[in-house]
């Protein structure tokens, strides 16, 4: 299921939008991980991992997080979501919505800021942070950030 959700982006996007599998199963295993899951019968419709230990994620800087949220990050109330998919035949059901209520109450109890990152595609064409805000919105007081942008550019060089 995992590697089946990110299938459409596989050549959407410039960087990878999958862990490797030893990768995958290391976050999937520490103690500063939070799995939410959803189920449809007894199949695992989707989920979302939220890490509480920002050094944990190799592809970002803890020191940018801590200096932007410096009393989240100090009391541990930032997380990083490095995945949040829905299996491709539940996504035009209610997996998501879900999914993003159990986060936002869980974390809104706690006063928590949750952070990831979103392929431009993602941004774009499928509103993934907008819908993300306004859903969290429903059940606690969200206040949505873009707090980076990341581009890639390529040089043809010659004749051709």
């Amino acid at each position: 299921m995992y590697r089946d959700a990110f299938e459409p982006l596989r050549t959407l996007t410039a960087t990878k939008q999958t862990l490797a599998e030893s990768e995958f199963e290391a976050l999937l295993n520490f103690d500063a991980t939070t799995i939410f899951l959803s189920e449809i019968g007894d199949r695992v419709s989707g989920f979302a991992l939220a890490v509480s230990d920002l050094k944990l994620i190799p592809w970002i800087n803890p020191e940018y997080f801590a200096e932007r949220f410096p009393e989240h990050y100090a009391a541990g109330r930032l997380l990083y979501i490095p995945c949040f998919l829905v299996d491709p035949i539940h996504q035009k059901g209610t997996t998501f919505m879900a999914i993003t209520r159990e986060l936002a109450r869980h974390y809104g109890a706690l006063d928590a800021v949750l952070a990831m990152d979103c392929c431009q595609y993602n941004v774009d064409v499928e509103q993934f942070p907008s819908i993300l805000g306004a859903v969290s919105q429903r059940f606690t007081p969200t206040v949505t950030h873009e707090l980076d942008r990341q581009t890639f550019w390529a040089f043809e060089l010659g004749d051709g």
